[in-house]
């Protein structure tokens, strides 16, 4: 090539370099003006950008990340997590927020007589809020045998987080579990508000005649929220059928990212959104055994942890649910449903988060729950709402099937018979939290678990631990095991006989005070201390005399984060240890 030719294939390139710079450029500056458009009317914006699998963990710290695949990242940002963004200086493309997808809707019509029974046809809308609150109390006042209408508490503009509990009215001897289904925590995400509308009208219309309905309510006490975050739904107004929503609250917060996270100590509601802390406070007042939240954008199951690589304890027992969940719906819908990811997806696995829901109901509460993705399309015309419903109807069902299995039982005093609140641990399976709590007014216990061969142990403070072994347990199958334990009588031998030595550790339920309970065969000198994993003590406990039989020594964890520390006790050359997990209880 002659060096004029070189010149002129160079002088192209710089030229076309420039171009492509400058369109970038205005292509930039186009997306940030719409981008502040959106956050001025909406207080919200919806965009996407490309980066790794790691970065988008990072990310998930600045901004709300709402789906990731193929190195394409679609998020949400208010104006300071949008900021916050802008500093990164990655590309992004604002897009028309999905709320407003389906905006001039015609089959968005109005259902002219509230809680009126329907025949699946008249579900192909969205209400009015009004309509929503007026059905709901209709829902309880056509069936107050088996139905109750709960007003929680308001959202940021006053309007009601409303539930329906529903249970059957035959007495089985038996404590129910209670279960929860809650939809819409995202505002734009509205297929499970109707869905959840829909299966409260389907329980209460087939009870007792439909058999699976009479088991179901029979056996567990179903509380169903149909709309979480009533501000984001009805963002376009009270007069109007659902137009236009948004994701966020009327304060522009995430509501699923407004939770206390895994790796955060403060668990307390102090600072977060009233929609959130009505939630907190009553999961915390009614310990559901199970529960899920809805959600759309995609068709998946998600399960814990989302914010730790780490597996949960009961990580097959989650896989096993959100499959037979994903697999039954995929039966009954067209090609292509539920199968994003292969239908089921651990959250890390899939896009870490921080401050979701399902972590904290699975970490701090002693429940568990996933979270549903329903809907590739957040808002989608209402005309397809019955659709939905037939793909969901049978696997809703089965789910909530879910609670009634696994192992259960009564904890009570071997002497008094009374009920006892004791904590239910699986030997080399339970971290992380995942133990249990029996109830402290009847003292049942209900711990789902995956098919298997477990061994148990059961411990309350001021009673000796219980331990059974090789208890079996089968899928779909619930396993009866009731426990009595016995009372420490001061000055008494080691139920494990002489010359053994026990360590024994359990937390007193909504206390900071852990309580240490020693069982030695001959009075003895000890120094306790507690220490992190890397081997640092972090805490000394206590150094004196001990007596013969079984000792408790009480102190609290002020100060300490969540995480796994280890006692370690010594007396007489003798070394003992024990890991804990300290995190807030009930």
């Amino acid at each position: 090539m002659s060096r004029r030719n070189i010149y002129i294939v160079c002088t192209a390139i710089i030229l076309l370099s420039a171009v492509l710079r400058m369109h970038a450029q205005e292509r930039f500056e186009n997306d940030t003006l719409r981008a502040y458009h959106y956050l001025r009317e909406r207080g919200e914006v919806y965009f996407s950008f490309n980066a790794s699998h790691p970065d988008v963990r990072r990310l998930s710290n600045v901004i709300s990340v709402d789906n990731y695949a193929e190195g394409t990242v679609f998020a949400y940002a208010n104006r300071e997590e949008f900021e916050a963004f802008l500093k990164e200086g990655l590309e992004f493309v604002v897009f028309t927020p999905p709320g407003e997808w389906h905006r001039d809707d015609p089959a968005g019509k109005i259902k002219s007589e509230p809680g009126a029974a329907s025949d699946g046809s008249e579900w192909d809308y969205y209400p009015l809020y009004d309509e929503y609150v007026e059905m709901m109390k209709s829902f309880a006042e056509n069936y107050p045998d088996i139905s109750r209408y709960i007003d929680a508490g308001s959202s940021v503009d006053g309007r009601s987080i409303l539930f329906l509990k529903i249970s059957g009215n035959k007495e089985t001897g038996i404590p129910k579990p209670r279960f929860m289904y809650s939809s819409t925590m995202h505002g734009d995400e509205t297929v499970g508000f109707i869905l959840m509308l829909r299966l409260i009208e389907y329980l209460l219309e087939n009870y007792p005649e439909d058999e699976q309905v009479e088991r179901l309510l029979d056996n567990v006490e179903i509380w169903i929220n149909p709309l979480a975050n009533p501000d984001g739904s009805y963002y376009g107004g009270d007069g109007n059928t659902i137009v236009a929503p948004k994701r966020s609250n009327a304060n522009n917060i995430d509501l699923n990212r407004n939770f206390p996270a895994l790796s955060n100590t403060d668990y307390t509601t102090a600072g977060r959104q009233p929609e959130t802390v009505i939630m907190m406070e009553l999961i915390e007042e009614e310990q559901f055994a199970l529960s899920a939240n809805l959600h759309g954008g995609a068709e998946v199951m998600n399960y814990p942890w989302d914010t730790w690589e780490r597996r949960h304890a009961d990580d097959g027992w989650f896989e096993y649910i959100c499959r037979e969940y994903a697999d039954t719906a995929i039966l009954y819908s067209p090609s292509g449903y539920m199968t994003f990811l292969g239908g089921v997806t651990n959250g890390y696995d899939w896009y870490s988060i921080f401050g979701g829901r399902q972590d904290y109901v699975t970490y701090f509460t002693g429940g568990r729950e996933v979270t549903m993705e329903i809907s590739s399309t957040k808002h989608p015309p209402a005309s397809s709402l019955p659709s939905y419903w037939e793909y969901n109807r049978r696997s809703l069902m089965n789910y909530i099937e879910q609670v009634m299995f696994g192992v259960r039982g009564e904890i009570t005093d071997a002497e008094t018979g009374e009920p006892l609140q004791a904590r239910v641990e699986i030997l080399s399976h339970d971290l992380d939290s995942s133990y249990v709590w029996s109830d402290q007014e009847n003292g049942w216990y209900f711990r789902l678990i995956e098919q298997g061969t477990y061994d148990l142990i059961f411990s309350a403070g001021g009673y000796h631990p219980g331990l059974v072994e090789n208890v079996q347990v089968a899928n779909r199958e619930a396993t009866r095991l009731d426990v009595m334990l016995n009372p420490v009588a001061t000055g008494t031998r080691s139920p494990s006989g002489e010359g053994n030595t026990g360590l024994y550790l359990f937390r007193t339920p909504g206390s900071d005070e852990i309580t240490i309970g020693i069982d030695l065969p001959v009075p003895s000198f000890i120094k306790i201390a507690l220490y992190d994993l890397s081997g640092r003590q972090v805490r000394h406990i206590y150094n004196g005399p001990v007596q013969e039989g079984t000792s408790f020594i009480g102190f609290g964890d002020p100060g300490l984060g969540p995480g796994v520390y280890i006692v370690t006790m010594n007396y007489d050359g003798i070394s003992i240890s024990r890991k804990i997990a300290l995190f807030p209880q009930r």
